[in-house]
């Protein structure tokens, strides 16, 4: 049981920190902040260095698709 409340109070901790970050407009996608949160814990990172790579190398290449995504809208609205 206290394992589980330990547990419990970091992933709170983790999405309280998440929501205060949501405040830097780099970091104000919320959603997209809880699903890197899901998809880390999920697959074991912190108790694999291969986890963790895998997770390191999926967070850049969805930052950098994030951002060339962000770019392509402001063209096309720019066209508009």
């Amino acid at each position: 049981m206290p394992h589980t409340l330990v547990r419990a109070v970091r992933w709170n901790g983790s999405h309280a920190t998440l929501v205060e970050w949501a405040r830097v407009a780099a970091l104000s996608f919320i959603p997209g902040g809880f699903a890197g949160a899901a998809v880390t814990v999920a697959s074991g990172a912190g108790t694999d260095i291969k986890a963790n790579l895998m997770v390191a190398v999926a967070l850049v290449a969805g930052a950098v698709l994030g951002y060339i995504s962000e770019m392509g809208a402001g063209m096309i609205a720019k066209k508009a």
